[in-house]
This record gives C-alpha cells, structure tokens and sequence, in this order.
C-alpha cells in the first residue's frame, strides 16, 4: 500500500513536470507569434509609407495633367534620366556629350546596351 501511494505521489509530481513544461513551451511560442505579428504589422506600416511617398508625386502629377486638360501619356510624363558624376549632374544629351568626346570610360558591353536603345 505505501509502494502504491509512493507510486502515484511519483506519477502526480512527473505529471505535472510535465503539463508545466507543454504550458511553458506554449507560452514562449506563443509570446514568439505575437512578436513575429508585431514585426510584420511594423514592417507592413511602414511599407505603406514608403508607398505612399512613392505615389504622392505620380497622383499629383496626374492632378496636373488633369488640370491642363491633356490626355496623360506616360511616355512624354517621364523625365530624362540623370547621371551624377563628381558631384554634377548630366542631362542625358550632356552624358552623351562628354561618352562620345571620351571624357568617361565605358565598358564596351554597356556602350553596347546604351546605343542599342537608341
């Protein structure tokens, strides 16, 4: 009789070791969810700000045209691309200017692609 009440106090007190360890393992996974939830939420929020600052200057670029009463045409809308070098900014005619005179060095597979556009 006192083995078996030995037996079941061993049994009880590994029971509960047990059920402990399961409630803490939950709770960290679930403290680990809440957290990944969380980032994702901030990371979402601030996606959205940053597309936001991207579409602000196509919306009111679109406004204007709008507003001058001319069909919008992304091809025309467009601006020329920019190249900075030494701290100066070339149009895209200037850049060709100053590739064809020699000034830059390019290499022959990206001459390749740029006058391929043209």
């Amino acid at each position: 009789m006192l083995y078996m009440i030995i037996f079941l106090c061993i049994v009880t007190v590994f029971t509960a070791i047990f059920i402990g360890l399961v409630l803490f393992k939950g709770y960290t996974l679930m403290k680990d969810y809440k957290k990944g939830i969380e980032d994702l939420t901030c990371f979402h929020s601030k996606i959205k700000e940053l597309e936001d600052v991207i579409t602000q200057p196509v919306q009111n670029n679109s406004v204007d045209n709008h507003n001058n009463n001319s069909i919008p045409n992304q091809k025309y809308d467009l601006l020329a691309p920019k190249v900075i070098s030494d701290n100066k900014v070339y149009s895209q005619e200037e850049f060709s200017r100053e590739i064809n005179s020699g000034k830059f060095q390019m290499s022959p597979m990206l001459q390749s692609k740029l006058y391929e556009k043209k």
